[in-house]
């Protein structure tokens, strides 16, 4: 069965012409329509003259004469072009190149269009290299850019902890910092002079002294006077000047020094100091002996050295000889112990100066320097301790702190001024009598910077 559809039907194949009705091809052929008929050749002559008649009788028009668009280019195209090597031809002439088809067209009359470049290049010509395009900008990586946050944001919280801490630390220790009236007033004098007291409350002890005065105060005395003085250029010095010292009081005659704190207070004290030394005290820091172990243990402990063995009583220390750390509580009793000692006084004064310059050596260490939870408590253990005048802040402290550990190195001075005698007699009690011929030259060169450390041996040869 055929796979065609019942409505095809094939094309009938058309007859193939006879030889009468062939086209003849090329020459002066004219179409034929379907009811021409093959003419004789001298019919088509005399159909042919006829026509001529008629056209020579009609207007004439005007024959374009052809020319070859790809032929007239040619001939315009300068002789230095050559785009490609062509052989002549037999006349002479070169072949026409085909007409690309990306060529633009241009009307007639218009100018040919050349490439840019035309001639050969020349021999001293160098081909520029080509510039390679710019590397577009990537942006950074994520986690790069994650850890520029990270390490940024860190230096932020240590800009704002290295400005806020320290002014934390300070508006919390001047808060708890208390003030007294206690400087005179008097002249200054070249340089900072600090007076700095060591108070000791003990209640029934038999040291108390009051100058045989009515008015001393039973169980509140100056156990520590140490004079520290930071002149304009020069030798700074720190000068314990002995509590039994027997100088002149103003307004009470003569006495241990220290009955001056008992009858007088912090006032009488400094002017006692003042009339005594020839510097005016520009600053009090008064330290109670209590304090002095609350700041032990706020550094974590001190290291001090004595070589002897004692076990005194009164001052409750127990020493075995040789160098020991120790806690608050052991070098309060270090500072305190003087009957136990040969040289009484003396060398309770040097123990002091010791608990002092190792106190200040821990409390500048790394270990107290970054440990933010020790840094609160020493200072807080100081301002409780501490009580000054009113002019006085933490910062004159800092810089009172620098004075000590400067002067307690290599570059300074410390001792005490000329003795001459160490068990003085006087209103019935031992007394501590200043070399009255070398005093006052050892404070004129305390007050120019000039002081040595053969000067402060305190005994007199």
């Amino acid at each position: 069965m055929s796979n065609q559809p019942p409505s095809f039907e094939p094309r009938k194949r058309q007859p193939r012409p006879s030889q009468s009705h062939a086209r003849n091809v090329g020459g002066e052929s004219q179409p034929r329509d379907s009811t021409s008929r093959p003419r004789s050749r001298q019919w088509r002559d005399d159909e042919s003259l006829e026509n001529a008649g008629k056209r020579s009788e009609a207007p004439r028009r005007p024959q374009v004469r052809r020319r070859s668009i790809i032929a007239n280019e040619e001939s315009r195209t300068p002789p230095s072009y050559s785009p490609h090597a062509r052989p002549a031809g037999a006349n002479g002439t070169e072949n026409a190149p085909a007409r690309s088809f990306s060529e633009p067209r241009r009307n007639r009359g218009e100018p040919p269009r050349y490439p840019a470049r035309a001639t050969a290049p020349r021999a001293d010509y160098t081909p520029r290299k080509p510039v390679p395009p710019a590397p577009a900008a990537s942006p950074a990586p994520r986690k790069r850019r994650k850890k520029r946050h990270f390490v940024l944001g860190i230096f932020i919280l240590f800009l704002v902890a290295l400005i806020a801490w320290p002014a934390y630390l300070y508006a919390y220790g001047s808060d708890k910092m208390r003030h007294v009236i206690a400087l005179s007033g008097a002249a200054d004098t070249p340089g900072t002079t600090y007076l700095i007291v060591g108070s000791d409350a003990r209640e029934g002890d038999s040291d108390v002294d009051g100058a045989g005065a009515a008015g001393a105060v039973s169980g509140h005395r100056a156990d520590t006077i140490m004079l520290l003085n930071v002149p304009p250029e020069g030798t700074t010095s720190l000068i314990s000047l002995p509590r039994d010292a027997y100088v002149e009081i103003p307004g009470h005659g003569q006495g241990k020094l220290n009955s001056a704190f008992s009858l007088g207070g912090e006032e009488l004290l400094v002017q006692t100091v003042e009339q005594l030394s020839g510097l005016t005290v520009d600053r009090y820091i008064q330290v109670s002996m209590g304090g002095v172990a609350n700041l032990v243990d706020a550094v974590g402990g001190i290291n001090l050295c004595y070589d002897a063995d004692v076990s005194d009583v009164d001052s409750g220390m127990e020493w075995t000889a040789g160098c020991h750390d120790v806690n608050g509580q052991q070098a309060l009793a270090f500072s305190r112990m003087r009957k136990s000692d040969p040289l009484g006084d003396i060398g309770r004064t040097n123990r002091q100066r010791q608990v002092v310059s190792q106190l200040i050596s821990k409390a500048a260490s790394p270990s107290t320097l970054i440990n933010p939870s020790r840094q609160r408590e020493l200072v807080g253990a100081a301002a409780d301790s501490l009580t000054t005048d009113y002019d006085t802040s933490l910062l004159d402290l800092a810089r009172a702190g620098l004075a000590l550990r400067g002067v307690l190195g290599e570059g300074g001075v410390a001792g005490v001024p000329p003795i001459a005698d160490m068990n003085y007699r006087a209103k019935g009690q031992s007394n501590v009598l200043l070399d009255p011929a070398r005093t006052p030259d050892f404070f004129a060169k305390v007050r120019s910077g000039t002081v040595t450390q053969a000067d402060a041996i305190g005994i007199s040869r």
